[in-house]
């Protein structure tokens, strides 16, 4: 796969600030690092020892967190008219 250099790719760190003052979850680096090797963070590239993420990546991690709307405290989230 070639190299994009129209890609931004942040750090542990850039992404653990994004998530948490751009869409309000706080993580931190040490969390994302626990992920890269646990499983269950965004994907994520390597540069020798260094890992890199793409906003696309952490982007789409996000909105895999995120629940389905809801009205109220019971709704399970379901379309209901």
């Amino acid at each position: 796969m070639p190299f994009d250099t129209n890609k931004t790719y942040w750090t542990v760190h850039e992404v653990a600030d994004y998530a948490s003052q751009v869409i309000g979850l706080h993580t931190t680096a040490s969390s994302l690092r626990t992920l890269i090797t646990r499983g269950g963070g965004p994907k994520y590239h390597k540069f020798g020892r260094m890992v890199r993420y793409t906003r696309e990546a952490v982007d789409e991690w996000l909105a895999s967190r995120l629940s389905p709307e809801k009205s109220n405290s019971l709704d399970k989230g379901s379309n209901n008219a």
